[in-house]
Order: structure tokens, then sequence, then C-alpha cells
């Protein structure tokens, strides 16, 4: 599993590469739990062209992010989702809830 980050306009913006899964969830949570602790931060993007497979875990943090920074008036963002990862937010119903990107341009833009 890779994971960076840069800030672009206050925002967060995570690249993974790998299975955004159960496998590698102690190493995700511990590299993006401090973000979602930034109270100066603006948000957080996803991009998710690297992630090649989610299992619920993956789901499960997403959804676990997402009402993190809910909480304190902050969002997140996905993007670059492909075919079989949107496949799994659109069964899950979370692309109803989940404010979901092509691009991280457009992702960006939406803050």
């Amino acid at each position: 599993m890779k994971l960076s980050h840069r800030t672009d306009q206050n925002i967060y913006i995570i690249s993974l590469e790998g299975d955004l899964a159960s496998k590698n969830m102690n190493e995700i949570e511990h590299y993006i739990t401090p973000l979602l602790k930034d109270e100066n931060g603006g948000g957080i993007i996803i991009n998710f062209d690297g992630i090649t497979f989610i299992d619920s875990s993956g789901v499960g943090l997403v959804l676990s992010m997402f009402k993190t920074l809910q909480a304190r008036d902050s969002r997140l963002a996905l993007c670059q989702l492909g075919e079989d990862n949107m496949e799994i937010f659109e069964m899950t119903r979370l692309n109803d809830i989940l404010s979901i990107y092509t691009t991280e341009e457009e992702a960006l833009a939406s803050f």
C-alpha cells in the first residue's frame, strides 16, 4: 500500500495505491487520522485512481471519514473511482450521500 497526500487550497488530497481493504486498514487509518483531526484543514479529497480493490472495511473507512468531517462542518469528496469501485458505492447506495467526481479538478472545484 502506497499512501501520499498534498494540499491545494487548504484541501487535503489523498492518493492511495493498492487495496483499500482490511489487510491494510491499520496502516491507512494511522496515515489518515492526523489529517482528519486537523481543524484547519478545509476538507479531504480521496483520489481512487490507484485503488485496485475495495472491501467492506474500505467502504466503512470512507463512511467514517465522511461522518467525522461532516460533524465539524467539513467535507469529503471522492474522485476517479473507475467502473469497479463506483459499482461498490452504487450497490451500497453511498453514491447518494457521498460527493463523487470524475476528476480531481472537479472535486477540488466543489469546495
